[in-house]
């Protein structure tokens, strides 16, 4: 309930409703979420109609109702006409009937100590020939939030994102500073551009919902800005889980300028298509999520290449014993599986808060959604960044003298599915060198590289080295 005062001033943040049209109207025109909240009405006559009067048919009412009313209002007779033959018999028609006189001049209401979930109906009782403007406004707090009270959490919220993500990413680079004379870590530096973006997009954020909150609007560029920095670190993100998922500087030293291309072309769609969605809306909606499919299916697409290849690796090494090269390999592979299991698990929740916002948000404060996914994608950096963190020694130099002991490894069945033709496999030692350069899938389907190896037989085969190959 609330109390009815005289007042309330314009400003920028006010919302502003035109009344005209043909004869009668009942419709629900906004509704907003009070805590300790205020509602402020003006409504003014652009074209007066003399005939009117003081006559009650010739009036605007502004019904405040709460969830309760509206159950009630689904039983209750709502045709306009009849609604406005009796206009007294609409006072219990929710908490307050508000009576807004809109035949001349200008008039101005305010209702105070609101609270909870409010919908406000319009009943306008007014001839043709009247046009009428309503402006309003909520707040929440005694007047000095602008925020419904179901996103009023949202700027301490991504004030404690900004926390997380700072301290997220100097560890992260901590980590690779302090290993950096003794580790590979380009990976990891390249990597840094993910928690770097992430915090340059929470800084925007934050800034939007204070403005947001403090004043009711925000200027456009700003709005715009926010979106292109998150859509960036989405586009970082994306093509980083390209680029591990491809097992560069993993399983393999180098990739080629096709899939650098690759990587290029879908960062930026997956940039324009959210940047487009989140602007527009409407029909780019369909181009984001195709864009999302394509994208994580060239991801579980290479992981799935590269387990297979580290699962083939492992079978024919488990029956020679333990070794530093079983240990490696069974390594790899786990951190592969990691990463496409904590995918999915991200792709899950995002897929659960879509559906959850679409079919029972009513239930559910809306600041929870934004929150849940940046929590997400606070989680899939945190796993992705725990698994592929630095701890491989550094490799000694590619030189053919230094590959040490190849093991000449016989023809498989189980790799007979991956080869074009039957060859022999000499597997080189994973854990030492990496592989650096291509052969034609026309040659050896899964192989990087072939060099000229003395067998324990004595006989020159061919040694292949196994890796992710596009």
């Amino acid at each position: 309930m609330g109390s009815e005062t005289e007042g309330g001033s314009l400003g920028q943040d006010w919302a502003t409703l035109d009344l005209g049209g043909a004869g009668a109207q009942f419709f629900e025109f906004a509704s907003f979420c009070f805590t300790k909240g205020t509602a402020d009405f003006s409504i003014e006559a652009i074209q007066p109609n003399s005939r009117c009067g003081d006559s009650d048919i010739c009036n605007a009412y502004v019904f405040v109702c709460n969830q309760d009313d509206l159950e009630m209002l689904k039983v209750r007779n709502r045709d306009p006409n009849s609604m406005c033959s009796n206009p007294m018999g609409n006072s219990g028609l929710c908490q307050r009937a508000l009576d807004l006189s809109p035949v001349s001049g200008t008039s101005q209401l305010q209702l105070e100590d609101l609270e909870g979930k409010m919908h406000f109906w319009m009943l306008r009782c007014l001839p043709d020939g009247i046009e009428s403007r309503l402006d309003y406004l909520f707040l929440n707090n005694n007047r000095t939030d602008h925020l419904t009270c179901e996103l009023v959490p949202m700027p301490m919220a991504f004030l404690a994102l900004l926390a997380v993500w700072i301290a997220s990413f100097l560890v992260w680079n901590a980590s690779w500073l302090r290993h950096r004379n003794s580790y590979p870590v380009f990976l990891h530096q390249c990597m840094t551009n993910v928690p770097l973006f992430k915090v340059v997009a929470i800084i925007w954020a934050y800034l939007d919902w204070r403005q947001l909150s403090e004043r009711g609007t925000t200027e456009s560029w700003f709005h715009i800005a926010k979106v292109i920095f998150a859509a960036f670190f989405k586009g970082g993100l994306f093509a980083t889980l390209l680029f591990l998922s491809k097992g560069w500087l993993v399983v393999r030293r180098v990739t080629s300028k096709i899939e650098h291309r690759t990587v290029l072309l879908c960062a930026t769609l997956f940039i324009m298509s959210t940047v487009t969605y989140d602007l527009f809306r409407g029909l780019f909606l369909f181009v984001w999520i195709l864009i999302h499919v394509i994208v994580l299916r060239l991801i579980f697409g290479s992981l799935f290449f590269n387990t297979t290849v580290l699962r083939s690796q492992i079978s024919v090494l488990e029956p020679r014993g333990p070794s530093l090269d079983l240990v490696f390999a069974t390594a790899k592979l786990r951190m592969f599986m990691r990463m496409r299991a904590t995918i999915l698990c991200w792709v899950a929740v995002q897929a659960c808060l879509a559906l959850t916002e679409t079919f029972v948000s009513s239930i559910i404060p809306l600041w929870i959604f934004p929150a849940a996914r940046e929590a997400a994608d606070w989680f899939l950096c945190l796993v992705i960044g725990w698994t592929f963190r630095s701890r491989v020694p550094r490799l000694p130099p590619d030189d053919p003298s230094t590959d040490g002991e190849m093991r000449v490894l016989g023809e498989s069945s189980a790799h007979q599915r991956f080869l074009s033709h039957k060859k022999m496999l000499v597997l080189h030692p994973i854990s030492v060198r990496l592989c650096d350069g291509r052969v034609p899938h026309d040659h050896v389907s899964l192989c990087t590289r072939v060099v000229a190896s003395q067998g324990p037989a004595g006989g020159l085969g061919a040694a292949v080295a196994l890796g992710a190959a596009a």
